[in-house]
């Protein structure tokens, strides 16, 4: 009787370690599952976060308001589906004053397109052809304009663009025109920015060569405006900055 006894004790034993063994085996193949599913759902999230965000195409829902600089990005096509106001020899202290005609002959005043419609964000580029005046007042009028935007267009946000520099050999001229009025010119301006409501757009490192001046293959004979080329890689830069703003 003992001998059985013994012996049912024995094969309890060995069956509730069996079981046991089962338990463990179970519980680290579920663990096991857990985290593979945890790495999955993680690997997911690193993937998702990383992935790059493709910039729109487009510039739709944004006005250009700017001089021969921006008359020649829009000329190129290299400002799609904005809106432009540009005028050869446009100023800071005339875009109120002066009209744009378009190419159906007719006129368009700044204020035309400012009370006309809703825009997300308005770019401005100003401001060569008064780089022989006072910069501070230039700065002054600068500042009057974007609150005569921000005014018809309080939901917008507003990108102040930086100057292009001249080219080296233009700058050296002894004019007005040099590389160091652009640069002081661009920090007066830069100065009315806040890098919220009112944002900063420097083009210039794509543009300018190791001397610090528009690149030759970038430059018109006069080594002030750009050319062509230019204005179609400034144009598309300008697009894959859009998103940023």
């Amino acid at each position: 009787m003992k001998k059985k006894r013994s012996y049912l004790i024995t094969v309890l034993s060995v069956v509730l370690a069996a079981l046991a063994l089962c338990a463990s085996s179970c519980s680290i193949e579920f663990e096991k599952k857990q985290e593979a599913e945890t790495v999955t759902e993680t690997e997911a999230d690193t993937e998702a976060q990383s992935a790059p965000v493709t910039p729109s195409d487009t510039l739709e829902g944004c006005l250009f308001i700017g001089d021969s600089r921006t008359e020649g990005l829009r000329v190129t096509n290299s400002l799609p589906g904005a809106d432009v106001f540009s005028i050869v020899g446009l100023t800071v202290f005339d875009v109120t004053e002066r009209e744009m005609v378009t190419g159906d002959g007719s006129s368009r005043s700044l204020d035309h397109f400012l009370s006309g419609g809703t825009y997300e964000k308005v770019y401005i580029l100003l401001g060569i052809n008064e780089i022989s005046a006072d910069l501070d007042t230039v700065a002054g009028a600068y500042s009057e304009l974007i609150s005569l935007v921000r005014k018809s267009q309080p939901g917008a946000k507003i990108i102040v663009q930086a100057n292009p520099h001249v080219a080296s050999w233009r700058s050296s001229l002894g004019d007005s025109y040099n590389n160091g009025n652009v640069d002081l010119l661009n920090g007066k301006l830069f100065a009315l920015t806040d890098g919220e409501d009112v944002c900063w757009l420097d083009a210039n490192p794509i543009l300018i060569d190791t001397e610090g001046g528009l690149k030759a293959e970038y430059s018109e004979e006069d080594g002030i405006h750009p050319n062509r080329s230019c204005y179609t890689v400034w144009g598309e830069w300008i697009v894959s900055q859009n998103a940023n703003f």
